[in-house]
């Protein structure tokens, strides 16, 4: 398995590439297959969060809005409980709660 600091040098002008990145964070722990795919779910999950906060509600409407901030925040608690980030671990399941009980709330009154 290669070094995180060959993978930097190997990288060139000491810039760490994406692909580079992955196969360091895959390697880091014993446990580096399921942290990759935490920290996969994670940024999906961001982006998720990011581009539903972007677009609002008026553009996506309430269902998907709420959906949106559901699945997001549930990815990325995934990275959190992976990383043993307890404290944003927190927000994320209030968040996803949250979102959750609006999104039941708006498919009952079928809006």
């Amino acid at each position: 398995m290669m070094s995180a600091a060959l993978l930097v040098a190997q990288a060139g002008a000491g810039a760490m590439t994406a692909g580079a990145w992955l196969v360091a964070q895959a390697g880091a722990t014993a446990g580096g297959g399921w942290l990759l795919a935490a920290d996969v779910l994670g940024w999906a999950g961001m982006i998720m969060l990011l581009g539903a906060f972007a677009l609002g509600i008026e553009r996506l409407g309430a269902r998907r809005y709420y959906a949106a901030n559901a699945l997001g925040a549930a990815l990325v608690a995934v990275v959190c409980l992976a990383r043993e980030t307890w404290p944003a671990l927190a927000l994320e399941v209030v968040w996803a709660s949250v979102a959750a009980v609006n999104l039941a709330r708006k498919w009952r009154a079928g809006g």
